[in-house]
């Protein structure tokens, strides 16, 4: 069997559907002096806009149209046993078109939903972040100059907030020492103001 008759058998073996021209691949194989092996006999009814050997080159890509459908034709050689032969398939681009339309609308309808759970999502996760900011602040502001023993929150996150709270914590407790020292030398303070104020008043008037 030669080289031609095995094509001829291979593209014998494709599936056709002739109720429905336009939705099948179709396909000619020639030989390399432009005689058609496949289909083997003309149909007077194929009326298919086939492109002339001729013209084509080695490997080209080309469009016709076609009882209102599109096709996306192909032309390849090959070589088999010193032969050259050349395939020409075309395919109708109805389905290609259906499936990207389809494609986009889905697009249309997913893009908002994606758009608002991400808004949703990125909400969630601000305020999530941001509860621990949140608990400091309300901890600051409960400190004041007469309970300067109370410290933050400690974290326990591994990050910044970590270090802050530690470093706010550690100038909370310097202040409440400097507060306790002032406070512990308030009645020396006291006491060397009000000497000089009782000797002036045991001295007699001088003029």
């Amino acid at each position: 069997m030669g080289m031609g008759t095995k094509l001829v058998t291979i593209m014998r073996g494709r599936p056709r559907v002739a109720a429905d021209p336009g939705n099948y691949a179709r396909y000619h194989v020639f030989n390399q002096n432009g005689t058609r092996l496949y289909p083997t006999s003309n149909d007077p009814n194929d009326t298919f806009p086939w492109p002339t050997t001729a013209a084509l080159q080695e490997h080209e890509f080309s469009k016709v149209q076609y009882q209102g459908e599109s096709f996306r034709m192909l032309s390849q050689t090959v070589s088999l046993d010193g032969k050259t032969y050349r395939i020409i398939v075309g395919s109708q681009l109805r389905d290609n078109r259906l499936l990207v339309a389809q494609f986009s609308n889905g697009l249309l309808w997913t893009i908002p939903v994606f758009l608002i759970f991400s808004a949703a999502f990125g909400y969630f996760l601000s305020r999530r972040a941001l509860q621990p900011v949140s608990k400091l602040i309300a901890s600051f502001r409960s400190i004041s100059i007469g309970n300067l023993s109370r410290r933050l929150p400690t974290l326990h996150s591994g990050d910044e907030l970590e270090a802050l709270t530690e470093t706010c914590n550690e100038m909370l407790a310097r202040l409440d020492r400097a507060v306790v020292r002032l406070l512990a030398s308030l009645p020396t303070h006291r006491t060397n103001c009000e000497a000089p104020s009782r000797i002036s008043t045991r001295l007699p008037n001088v003029r």
